[in-house]
């Protein structure tokens, strides 16, 4: 019974160590598990708020101040090691990485957002025999603080695919999204003979956005397609064939800061003979 009661004394002066606000007091027995690096929003008695974030995989209590007494009183050194403490609400965060449209509805006591919007990559150029092909280009990143929104309002979001490589001299179709990527040009082929024929180009990556009904919020472009590489053979005698143009990324940058990061550009240019894909984009909304 002493051990116990030692035990849980020095489970107290952990947690007040590691968060004096919270004090051990008795109180609700409700706690969950969750897994690493989750985020809990901590109201204490006196109404502050604490951003509480677990870096372990241990009992996580659930956000009333009386629920963490009690988590307190039962936890190991171990697990309230695991603990970080900040002073305010945790943010939140919603991200979407796969090519398609969402519906995101803002919830109740959100006034802004911010986002960080990403667009497809470019693919790169098909490989043959002249090595003059390029490689893609990477989509943009736009990232804003603070976009103002309406509770309760739906917001479309659009996450842009990276552009596809060719196959052959046909070129490579532009990855869908907000505003599509160009498809790459067709790569010059003999009419007679369509073996014989130069890569063609590849497809730029797709935009992805942020729109609240017809207003487009925010919107990163996507990356352009590479150039196919030329052929040069013998039919006919000598042939020389050039290799079609890359498609351009969709859409333009808006509604925030444009850097690099976008869908990564397709590599490496040693992939023979037709390419890669470019990366996907993604969207990332916190609040």
């Amino acid at each position: 019974m002493l051990s116990i009661l030692l035990n849980k004394r020095r489970m107290a002066w952990i947690a007040g160590v590691l968060f004096p606000t919270l004090a051990v007091a008795a109180g609700s027995q409700s706690y969950q598990s969750y897994a690493d690096n989750v985020s809990r929003t901590i109201t204490s008695y006196g109404g502050s708020q604490y951003c509480v974030r677990s870096t372990t995989n241990y009992f996580i209590p659930n956000n009333t101040q009386s629920e963490w007494d009690s988590f307190y009183a039962k936890a190991s050194a171990a697990q309230l090691a695991g603990l970080t403490s900040t002073t305010g609400a945790c943010s939140q965060e919603q991200s979407w990485s796969t090519p398609g449209t969402y519906s995101w509805v803002v919830p109740a006591g959100v006034s802004c957002i911010n986002v960080d919007v990403r667009g497809g990559g470019g693919a790169s150029g098909g490989i043959d025999n002249m090595y003059e092909h390029t490689l893609g280009t990477n989509g943009d990143k736009v990232t804003a603080s603070c976009i103002p929104v309406t509770a309760g309002t739906t917001l479309s979001i659009y996450v842009g695919q990276g552009g596809q490589s060719p196959n052959g001299y046909p070129g490579g179709a532009g990855g869908t999204g907000h505003v599509n990527g160009a498809s790459g040009y067709i790569g010059d082929f003999d009419a007679a003979d369509d073996n014989y024929f130069a890569m063609g180009g590849s497809g730029g990556g797709g935009s992805s956005a942020i729109k609240s009904g017809s207003t487009l919020l925010t919107q990163a472009k996507g990356g352009n397609g590479g150039r196919g590489d030329d052929w040069d053979g013998y039919y006919d005698g000598w042939d020389y064939y050039y290799g079609g143009a890359g498609g351009a990324g969709g859409g333009t940058n808006s509604g925030g800061t444009t850097s690099v990061g976008g869908g990564a550009a397709a590599g490496p240019d040693w992939l023979w003979p037709n390419g890669e894909a470019g990366g996907n984009g993604s969207v990332a909304i916190s609040y």
